[in-house]
């Protein structure tokens, strides 16, 4: 069984449904891909320190996966006005997590502070990072998606990262041949801001529990 927590804030007002469409995403693609998973879904009225201070201790027994799509400051996950993870606050609740936050600025402090307590992974964004919405979401969604389902699929985290640069180049020669260069530059941010640390030959295996 592997232990999967997807918090996404949903009632955000301007990428709510880009949070939701992006979880639903990624829950699509492991239910197709795996049958020994176990997803719980935070949404946005959840996404709050007392239900993840609750709720994390009770999953870890083993290693676990927590995926983050909400907005972020350097050194914390926020929602609904207020922060959910914030370093020096509750991020020794992370021991023994595979940490993926799409989410703006949090490698440059949140990243480094849950690597400190034990997380086994941090991938995340060093600066600012845009979302397309209109006719290229789906675009950004598979860009945002491209490691965690490289990771899911079997493929360690350092090579999962790598496929997922990769990608971001060949979407940012997609955008610029349909004449979209002002998108293709800000692809190319969010592909310059990807920053990743942690144990590179971790693999999805290592995730399963009894």
């Amino acid at each position: 069984m592997i232990n999967i927590d997807i918090a996404f804030d949903n009632g955000d007002v301007g990428l709510g449904d880009y949070f939701e469409q992006s979880k639903i995403d990624l829950v699509s693609f492991v239910h197709a891909t795996r049958n020994d998973h176990l997803i719980n879904e935070i949404p946005g009225p959840r996404c709050n320190q007392a239900y993840i201070d609750l709720r994390v201790p009770a999953i870890n027994g083993g290693n676990f996966l927590f995926v983050c799509y909400s907005h972020g400051k350097e050194d914390s996950l926020t929602a609904n006005g207020d922060f959910y993870i914030k370093k020096d606050v509750n991020c020794e609740l992370f021991i023994n997590s595979f940490f993926y936050s799409m989410s703006c600025l949090t490698a440059k402090e949140l990243g480094v502070s849950l690597l400190g307590k034990g997380c086994h992974v941090f991938i995340g964004f060093k600066e600012e990072a845009g979302a397309f919405l209109g006719a290229y979401q789906s675009m950004s969604i598979a860009c945002d998606n491209f490691a965690i389902k490289k990771f899911v699929e079997g493929y360690s985290i350092g090579e999962s990262v790598a496929l997922m640069k990769q990608n971001y180049t060949r979407q940012i020669d997609v955008l610029e041949n349909d004449g979209e260069p002002m998108l293709a530059a800000e692809l190319r941010a969010n592909r310059d801001a990807l920053w990743f640390d942690g144990d590179r030959n971790l693999t999805i295996d290592q995730f399963a529990i009894n």
